[in-house]
């Protein structure tokens, strides 16, 4: 009680002096006299029992108060911008933005989503390297790969007539592939730059139309921008971020990563889903979610005392594409049609991998290689196609002559007598792309309207345009170009792993012009026993080649085997 008598006016001392400093009102009680801070006892006559002096107040350190959580500087801001084409037709091109998203590449390779900060940005105050930032945060280091924004709707006002004209998009999502690192030295602004082209003519039957596309050339981590701040105003309150970890499909297994604004974790905040309680997050303010089953929007709150926040993502389910595998069979189902399932050994693949088999050609025994085409996942190829080669017979002695391993062939010495005649030759297997351009050929950077363009596509796939779209099968294929004239790459951009090339002819210069797939790599020999494809400049007739004691003959285009 002696205790509590003797530091009670100490208390109300102190309470005074710190509340006299912080008064934000410039007509407080008159502190004109100030009472030096290290003597908490200067108003005693508060209490009855005058203040000891005995055991003097120590000067105020604080102590008490918790210093405050360092702040952490954003690692990553995500900005968007807007390349000039067709955007001086509008007065406004408002563009409303549902979520963003990067992928981290790498082993576990996942994407971050996020919900942007500032959800709707007018293009036309983004033109050329004006770009503004929609999200800033921290995200993991590491090297990601690819980047894409959701777009919600797209409202244009034309400066002719102040009249609204409809935007199209060719997909609401909008993806471009630019690698760039996450380090914890340096932080990283990255621009993703879109443009509206306008297609058509006045003057045509469906008059001009506008399309909204990414553009890659333009975007990235590297790019000069001039930023523009948002012109909003501040929203009151503490505000949550939330970003997922995992590819958002329906049914998905994903983790929610709550952070507080200066990017620590919010531990303990409650999640919903749909409204529904999901859990709350544990000390790193990560909580696993299971999405829901059906295609659709789902809102994902999180709030913590008095901060909240929201993220909203639309359920895709993401369609995995068929590639073909080479491996060697360890294992197979005797009695079974097509002996299936098998268990195999395959190049580039860890562990055993089991194929479950639709369709076959050759028998297959253990030890023969095959070639299946399928998905793959979590280590089964389902629905499988396969080619099975013979299991080579065992020869009980070596020779004492060395087999001749199978010969190379520089490709410019076998088209020596027509090389100013090859268009391009490739080989595309497992998914991966070589390509030889001829010398005569010329880069194709512009798909002109009018013209008509070759197009090679590895599997059926659909290139959608401003106008209407092209369904692409297996091969190659031709189609007219009746857009606008439109850059190349910025139509291409999203087709990397659908689209290896795209030809044109230039009348003017008598040459083939090529565009061909970022992923493809050099190609310089030809191997023996190996299938190649061709396109060929035939205008003289076919080409014929000698190839050991045969003749190799090629039309315009085509596959073959170098057999010499």
């Amino acid at each position: 009680m002696r205790l509590a008598k003797i530091l009670m006016p100490l208390t109300l001392g102190l309470a005074l002096v710190l509340a006299a400093c912080g008064a934000p009102e410039p007509t407080a009680t008159p502190a004109a006299t100030p009472t030096p801070a290290t003597t908490p006892a200067a108003t005693p006559a508060r209490t009855p029992t005058p203040a000891p002096t005995a055991t003097p107040a120590p000067a105020p350190t604080a102590a008490p108060t918790p210093a405050p959580a360092p702040v952490v500087a954003d690692n990553f801001r995500f900005l968007i911008s807007d390349a000039p084409n067709a955007i001086g037709d509008f007065s406004s091109l408002m563009v409303e933005i549902d979520h963003i998203g990067v992928l981290r590449s790498g082993q576990g390779a996942q994407w971050l989503q996020f919900e942007p900060d500032v959800a709707e940005v007018d293009l036309t105050d983004l033109v050329g390297e004006n770009a503004q930032a929609i999200w800033s945060g921290n995200i993991a280091e590491g090297t990601y790969s690819k980047v894409f924004i959701y777009v919600d709707s797209v409202s244009g006002v034309l400066t002719e007539g102040n009249q609204e004209v409809e935007v199209n998009l060719p997909s609401s999502k909008l993806q471009i592939s630019k690698p760039f690192q996450v380090t914890a030295d340096t932080p990283v602004d990255f621009v993703f730059d879109v443009s509206v082209v306008a297609a058509g003519s006045p003057k045509a039957k469906g008059g001009v139309k506008y399309v909204l596309l990414p553009q890659l050339g333009k975007s990235g981590a590297d790019q000069k921008f001039r930023e523009v701040k948002a012109q909003r105003p501040e929203e009151p309150g503490r505000k949550l971020q939330l970003s997922l970890e995992g590819e958002p499909q329906p049914g998905a297994s994903v983790v929610l990563v709550v952070t507080h604004q200066d990017g620590g974790p919010a531990e303990g905040a409650a999640v919903t889903v749909d409204g529904r309680d999901a859990g709350t997050t544990d000390s790193q303010g990560r909580l696993q979610l299971a999405l829901p089953q059906a295609e659709e929007e789902v809102e994902i709150k999180a709030t913590l005392d008095e901060a909240e926040g929201e993220l909203k993502i639309k359920l895709e389910a993401v369609q995995a594409e068929a590639r073909r595998f080479t491996g060697t069979i360890t294992a197979i189902t005797e009695g079974e049609e097509n002996s299936s399932p098998w268990t195999m050994e395959i190049e580039g693949v860890a562990g055993p991998v089991t194929v479950l088999v639709v369709e076959l050609e050759g028998t297959p025994q253990v030890g023969s290689t095959a070639k299946v085409k399928g998905v793959l996942h979590e280590g089964v190829i389902a629905d499988a196609e396969a080619e099975v080669e013979a299991a080579p017979a065992p020869t009980p002695t070596p020779t004492p002559t060395p087999t001749p391993q199978a010969s190379l062939d520089l490709i410019e010495d076998v088209f020596a007598p027509a090389l100013d005649r090859v268009v391009v030759v490739f080989i595309h297997d497992g998914g991966v792309l070589q390509s030889f351009q001829g010398p005569s050929t010329q880069a194709l950077d512009t798909l002109e309207r009018g013209k008509g363009y070759w197009i090679y596509a590895p599997s059926t796939t659909t290139l959608v345009t401003a106008d209407f779209q092209h369904n692409l099968y297996p091969d190659w294929n031709t189609i007219a170009w009746v857009d606008a004239n439109t850059p190349v790459a910025s139509v291409m951009a999203a087709y990397s792993n659908d689209i290896y090339f795209v030809l044109g002819f230039d009348a003017a210069s008598q040459r083939w012009s090529v565009y061909q797939s970022p992923l493809a790599t050099g190609l310089a020999e030809l191997q023996e026993g190996t299938t190649y494809h061709s396109f060929m400049d035939t205008t003289g007739g076919t080409i014929s080649l000698p190839m050991g004691d045969k003749t190799l003959t090629l039309s315009q285009f085509g596959s073959w085997e170098w057999d010499p």
